[in-house]
């Protein structure tokens, strides 16, 4: 080979081995700029995880929020609702020995007039017979018009117990049903007031059992509260009763039951027919 052969091939493998470098140069700088492409693309990654923790962490935080908000709401709600009804049974209870209290005034002077209008027909014995006469002819009338009434009455309260049955045997297959329908203990279990239902509930106290009553009355007098307890007795109910601690009124309760379904049903029954009064539903909570 001549010395021009040669050179020649030494400058071509000079150039391949320049093209060689320039290649290895070229792909180290194409492996960089692609690592740094995925170390931007893994840092982005890793900011949108961070801000989608922080964002779930600020809502953990607002709901938080909102459910201690929620709750002390309620409480407050319940607060108000527990002195509104004390307002109501308060109300109630005046109410009622109002009631009784013109009801033995209307008795002593409807005595004192009987009294008043014997002694004028003792002093007056010229009418003494015609006084006989109209008082029995009063007598015969009033008599008449006792049975009228006796018989309507004794109509009106056939039907009623036979609608009370009714309605108390449907409440009780609704009741049936709802006790199997969940697995909640009675007890424990939170009661949803119905519109318009007068309800009350309260922590265990004076021993009380837990459950939910059945009241008949409240009484803040010692006077009208055997009174009424011995007219449901004469009726042939044997009521029982209760005091509170709080406001030391007499609670008078026709029976306990273990459920809120049972109590209304007797409630929506008349205690099945038994009792045409007003009633409603006390709670006592279980601890």
């Amino acid at each position: 080979m001549s010395e021009a052969s040669e050179e020649k091939a030494g400058e071509a493998a000079a150039e391949m081995e320049k093209a060689k470098r320039e290649a290895e140069k070229q792909q180290k700088a194409a492996d960089k700029e692609q690592r740094k492409r995925e170390k931007t693309v893994q840092d982005s990654i890793a900011n949108v995880a961070k801000e989608a923790a922080l964002a779930a962490k600020q809502q953990e935080k607002l709901l938080e929020k909102q459910a201690k908000e929620e709750a002390v709401k309620e409480k407050a709600s319940k607060e108000k609702a527990a002195i509104e009804e004390a307002k109501l049974q308060k109300a109630a209870a005046e109410k009622a020995e109002k009631k009784m209290q013109e009801a033995d005034a209307n008795q002593a002077r409807e005595a004192k007039i009987r009294e008043t209008k014997n002694n004028k027909e003792a002093e007056s014995p010229e009418n003494r017979a015609e006084n006989a006469k109209m008082e029995d002819v009063r007598k015969t009338d009033s008599l008449e018009k006792a049975k009228k009434a006796e018989a309507v009455a004794l109509k009106k309260e056939q039907q009623r117990r036979i609608d009370s049955v009714a309605q108390a045997r449907a409440a009780a297959i609704r009741a049936a049903k709802s006790q199997k329908e969940t697995e909640v203990d009675p007890q424990k279990a939170p009661v949803k007031k119905q519109p318009g239902e007068r309800y009350e509930e309260v922590q265990m106290e004076n021993g009380l059992l837990p459950g939910y009553y059945l009241i008949a009355n409240v009484f803040s007098t010692q006077k009208y509260f055997d009174k009424f307890m011995a007219d449901l007795r004469s009726k042939g109910i044997q009521p029982r009763s209760f005091k509170t601690a709080k406001s030391g009124y007499n609670y008078v309760f026709l029976e306990r039951y273990s459920n809120i379904q049972e109590a209304r049903a007797a409630r929506d029954s008349n205690f099945g027919g038994k009792y045409t009064g007003t009633t409603w539903v006390f709670r006592v909570l279980a601890e």
